[in-house]
């Protein structure tokens, strides 16, 4: 019968597919506050080839006989995504991995694999402390069971400290999605029935994963020609803003009304929209056109749902310094046809003035022009950060070949300085295969985070 080896690894420690079983014997150790999730990586290796491997979890109890539910703990197998090239533009010493590499990241749903004599299988405990659980040492254990009967079993420690997080969130976290990319994974119709219930799910994991900001397509917005004006079906928009409130949705944000002609250029176009004709024909119709009346068609209807306050519109993204003045022209447009409506970018650049109300400058930018916008706060502003592509170095990011305490620290930044929201652009754009090589042109992990 194969022997089946399990072993803990450290808070912020990756476990590779040829990492060697270390600290076997030890417990897996957490420190948790209530209400908190907190998680850790396992291995998990034969010295045969097995089938049919499952993971099993336990209660959690002190010595005082209080007791965290299994149900509040998983324990997850997971995935590698292979590296052929490491992020560019950082020192070696800040990589965790040099490719070509494997590195786990998707949390896998299934019940049970298989495991190669000799290949550690990557795996992830994590556990959500009751908000009432009193203080103290909880024990349990985690244990691995092949389908031969073979097992072993890892001991688990997790420390409640006194302290409460609260339920409600105090930070806006936003990842652009696809919609287009859910309905494709769902093998929906976009827009059908069979869409709507998989896009439940989605923004319902998100939520669980505490994302509380989404945007919406402006192209939720049907828009028809009656004679020489417009009119506006909002049924798809509301729809799709309903599903986010019922999954505790803080923020919604409309997607950009224009964008500019290259990135870090100076030309801003409006962007331009599918207008059902009379006759039952589409003809694409420009922006100038259409959005004096869609913008204030849009304003009155959230004034009219009561979703105006809780609602924010892009501009044209990341401008820059050629750009902004294009930018700020875009942005007073808005304004006037839409005057209640706060206004939101990532930018690349200061000086917006009173032509934006929440302002999201990349995480290095903020770092070189502080001052800069922390006058724009203190003359009205609300400042968030955000990460994309860029910055790489010895900054924070969240690329599969960073440590992860560099991914850790992001909202340790968010309270350090007040920034009260971080937004990133790629939160299911895979490349080819999600689990597959990731795309060439970003650096790696950039472009999703779900699979």
């Amino acid at each position: 019968m194969p022997t089946l080896v399990l072993w803990p690894a450290r808070p912020l420690e990756r476990v590779f597919k040829d990492s060697q079983p270390v600290r076997v014997g030890e417990p897996l150790r957490l420190s948790c506050v209530r209400n908190e999730y907190e998680g850790c990586m396992f291995g998990l290796r034969s010295d045969e080839n097995v089938e049919g491997v499952r993971l099993e979890v336990s209660e959690l109890r002190s010595a005082s006989g209080a007791a965290i539910p299994s149900s509040r703990a998983k324990a997850l197998f997971v995935n590698s995504i292979p590296l052929t090239r490491n992020t560019p533009l950082t020192p070696p010493e800040e990589l965790e991995r040099l490719a070509p590499c494997e590195v786990p990241d998707p949390l896998l749903d299934a019940e049970e694999v298989n495991l190669e004599a000799g290949v550690t299988q990557p795996c992830y405990y994590r556990v959500h402390v009751p908000p009432d659980a009193k203080p103290g040492e909880y024990r349990g254990f985690v244990r691995a069971v092949a389908a031969d009967g073979s097992s072993a079993e890892m001991e688990v420690v997790v420390t409640v400290h006194p302290v409460t997080l609260p339920s409600r969130r105090s930070l806006y976290v936003t990842n652009w999605f696809s919609v287009e990319n859910i309905a494709k994974a769902c093998g929906a119709e976009l827009w059908s029935e069979a869409f709507w219930k998989c896009f439940e799910e989605w923004i319902a994991m998100m939520s669980e994963y505490r994302q509380n900001v989404f945007w919406v397509p402006l192209d939720t917005v049907k828009v028809f020609k009656r004679g020489g004006s417009y009119d506006f079906d909002f049924s798809v928009f509301d729809r799709y803003v309903e599903i986010l409130l019922k999954h505790g949705a803080d923020l919604i944000e409309v997607t950009h009304v224009a964008g500019f002609t290259r990135w870090g250029g100076s030309e801003v176009r409006l962007r331009s929209f599918r207008v059902v004709q009379e006759d039952g024909s589409v003809a694409e119709e420009p922006g100038e056109a259409v959005l004096p009346h869609l913008l204030r068609a849009l304003e009155a209807h959230l004034r009219g749902k009561g979703w105006l306050e809780k609602t924010v519109i892009h501009i044209a993204d990341e401008p820059t310094e050629d750009g902004i003045e294009e930018w700020r022209r875009v942005s007073r447009f808005v304004r006037e046809h839409a005057p209640s409506l706060r206004r939101i970018d990532a930018v690349e650049t200061t000086g917006f003035g009173r032509d934006l109300e929440v302002w999201v400058p990349t995480l290095h930018h903020y770092d070189q022009w502080m001052e800069e916008y922390e006058e724009a706060r203190r003359e009205g502003a609300e400042l968030w950060f955000y990460t994309c592509l860029n910055p790489v170095g010895r900054y924070p990011n969240r690329f599969l070949d960073y440590p992860l305490i560099k991914v850790r620290i992001f909202h340790w930044i968010n309270y350090a300085y007040g920034l009260q929201g971080f937004l990133h652009w790629g939160f299911n754009w895979w490349w080819k295969d999600p689990f597959g090589e990731p795309n060439p042109d970003l650096p790696p992990g950039d472009t999703h985070i779900s699979y």
